[in-house]
Parts: structure tokens; C-alpha cells; sequence
């Protein structure tokens, strides 16, 4: 369990703070618990979180309650208990956030900047803050590559090839790599009031390539990432050179089923068409709670921090079957959520039902 002193003093800060928790109008961190300035142009950012409010989350860890499981095959309706007990034993026993946060500034380049206000066309007319990370290869010959994330990701899943991205063999093509997290995900605040969905995204993406001097680039998008690339394709074509989306569906038509029915299909065809099929109700389900009432969910979540990391895993889980996710990597996922608070990353969704007239034909 969580060590005396901690209890101590944290139950002191709370009586110091009359009753309230966490920070949120302290000078140095705000409502955003962590320390970051959002000027006119890029300039470096080291994270650092307010450490009383990692105590406090790591306390409210140490207090989940798990609900009583019913004897059903695992993941049927949801993370099974014993799941939700391991990430809690490892967060509050083994998981060091000082060693994490030091990983993160010593593996990415970070930055924040700000870009528009959007003009009046879009739906979101104000300025908006942007966390990113920006590695350059030192190839002359190097490609400016806008790396987009998708839920509930951020910039941390460019981590693994950054590398080979920017520093590839002499025979492969070289990228500067620019990784913006989403308003709403990561380090990017979320937006103060309504309107800001992917196609807002991919103008505010659009300015920020203009202010680090890539007039040309490609792009790449998984999830929410790959429908804000198709947007940006679309948008900015004498800008963006190509795109590269990683979640590209096409759902079966009758003809398929009829030919799965009759045996004409393949084995692959079927894995596909029994994939879709069979996921299909819980993908709308699932994404159906978050565009309507996101509120709601992110108050769920936003309270309750293994809470927060199980309803990401049931997504992830369930959205990119064959990797298998670490614990330590599980937490530090959902804390990109956590730390600002998890309603603007689900609030997106519901933007996502209101696309502008102007751009409805993408």
C-alpha cells in the first residue's frame, strides 16, 4: 500500500487547500498541472508535471474498487477485476513517474507553440495552443513528415521509430518527424469551448508545418490522425504531397456475405469480414457513449485514474488486436489523457457528428 508519509502529507495539503484536492489556480502549473508556456512561435518545452497532484493521482489508484466479476469468458463486458488490480498494484507499488517524465524529455524533442485564430470559415475561431514534438534528420535529402496521433494516443506513438524515421539507411527515405498531440491529448490543452473537431485540427496542424518552415510535406494518420489526414489531403492540396492512413475500412457488402455464406470467400477475406461483423456493435457502442454524452464520460473517467486507463484499454484492446501492452506502457498511455483531464479527448467525438457544410463533401 501507499506509505504513511504520502497519506500524511497529503491529507495535510488537502486541509491546507480548504477541501480542494487538486490544484487548480496554483501559479505554476494552473488548471493544467504542468508547467508549459504557449507563445506565438515554437519554443522548447520540458514536461513537468506537478509532482503533489502524481501523489494525489497515485493515491486515488491505491483506492480503486473493483466490482465483483461474474463468471464470463474475459473482456466479454469489459476489463475483468484482476486486470484493473495488477495496473492498480504496479501503479501504486512499482510505477516511478519521475523516472517516466525524465524518459520523456530525454527521448523526444519537445515544443509548444500557438497557432491562428482559425479564420471565420471553421467551426473554432480562436487561438489554439499546440504541445509537439519536432526531430529533424540530419539527411539534406529528408521529407518534413506531420505524424498525427489518434485515441486514445499522442505524440508517444511516433516513440518507437523515431529513429528510423529520421535516421534510416542510406537507401531509405529520410523524415523530419513533427508529432503534435490533438487539443485535448497529451500536453495540446483542450479547447475552450465548442467547435474544434479534426477538420479545425488539420487547419491548426497546417499552420503549425507553416511556422517551423515546411511549406511541403506528407502526412501520416491512425484513428482519429488518419481521418484529420484525409481532411488535410483535401483542404491544403498545394501543401500536403501525400498521405498515408493506417485505419482504412471498407465494410463487407451483401455480395461478400452471400459469397461467405456459399464458402466462395478466402481465408483472409473471412478473417476480415468476421472481424468486421463481430465487432461492429461494440465499436458503435463504444464510440456512440463518447459523442453523446462526453461529459458524462470524462467526469467517469477524470475521477478515477484506473478507471480512466481501463475504459483506453478496452478500446485499445479491442481496436488493435495482436499487440499485447505493457503495464508500465498502459499508464503512461492513459495519463496522457489524465494529467489535463480527460473531456476534451472525448468531447472530439461529438465534433465529429458536426462537420462544417463547407467541407461535408470529405
Amino acid at each position: 500500500m501507499i506509505g504513511v508519509s504520502i497519506k500524511t502529507l497529503l491529507l495535510s495539503q488537502f486541509i491546507a487547500t480548504t477541501g480542494v484536492a487538486f490544484l487548480t489556480s496554483n501559479d505554476s502549473y494552473g488548471s493544467l498541472n504542468f508547467k508549459a508556456n504557449f507563445g506565438s512561435s515554437p519554443m522548447p518545452m520540458t514536461i513537468d508535471v506537478d509532482p503533489r497532484f502524481i501523489a494525489e493521482t497515485r493515491l486515488k489508484a491505491s483506492l480503486t474498487r473493483n466490482p465483483i466479476d461474474i463468471d464470463l469468458p474475459p473482456f466479454t463486458e469489459g476489463v475483468p477485476s484482476h486486470n484493473l488490480t495488477a495496473i492498480r498494484d504496479y501503479w501504486v507499488n512499482q510505477y516511478n513517474w519521475s523516472a517516466v517524465q525524465n524518459n520523456l524529455n530525454t527521448d523526444f524533442n519537445h515544443f509548444t507553440t500557438t497557432v491562428g485564430p482559425l479564420p471565420s470559415p471553421y467551426n473554432y475561431t480562436q487561438p489554439v495552443p499546440l504541445h509537439f514534438v519536432h526531430h529533424r534528420s540530419p539527411r539534406s535529402d529528408a521529407i518534413p513528415l506531420l505524424f498525427i496521433h489518434g485515441w486514445p494516443g499522442s505524440f508517444l506513438e511516433v516513440a518507437k521509430i523515431l529513429e528510423p524515421l529520421t535516421q534510416p539507411p542510406p537507401e531509405a527515405p529520410a523524415f523530419h518527424v513533427v508529432a503534435p498531440s490533438i487539443p485535448g491529448f497529451g500536453f495540446s490543452p483542450a479547447p475552450t469551448g465548442p467547435g474544434f473537431g479534426l477538420i479545425e485540427a488539420g487547419a491548426a496542424f497546417k499552420d503549425l508545418m507553416g511556422q517551423l518552415g515546411y511549406d511541403k510535406f506528407v502526412v501520416q494518420g491512425g484513428d482519429l490522425g488518419s481521418h484529420t489526414a484525409r481532411y488535410m489531403g483535401a483542404m491544403f492540396p498545394e501543401s500536403v504531397i501525400s498521405i498515408l492512413s493506417n485505419l482504412y475500412a471498407v465494410n463487407p457488402n451483401a455480395t461478400d456475405l452471400a459469397r461467405q455464406a456459399q464458402g466462395e470467400t478466402t481465408a483472409e477475406e473471412n478473417t476480415y469480414i468476421d472481424f468486421v461483423e463481430q465487432g461492429e456493435p461494440f465499436y458503435n457502442a463504444f464510440w456512440g457513449i463518447q459523442k453523446t454524452v462526453p461529459l458524462q464520460v470524462a467526469i467517469l473517467l477524470g475521477d478515477s485514474p484506473v478507471g480512466n486507463i481501463a475504459w483506453s484499454y478496452l478500446g485499445m484492446r479491442s481496436f488493435s488486436p495482436g499487440y499485447f501492452w505493457g503495464v508500465e506502457e498502459l499508464i503512461t498511455w492513459g495519463m496522457m489523457l489524465y494529467i489535463q483531464g480527460p473531456y476534451g479527448s472525448v468531447r472530439i467525438y461529438a465534433e465529429l457528428e458536426k462537420v462544417s457544410s463547407k467541407f461535408e463533401c470529405y
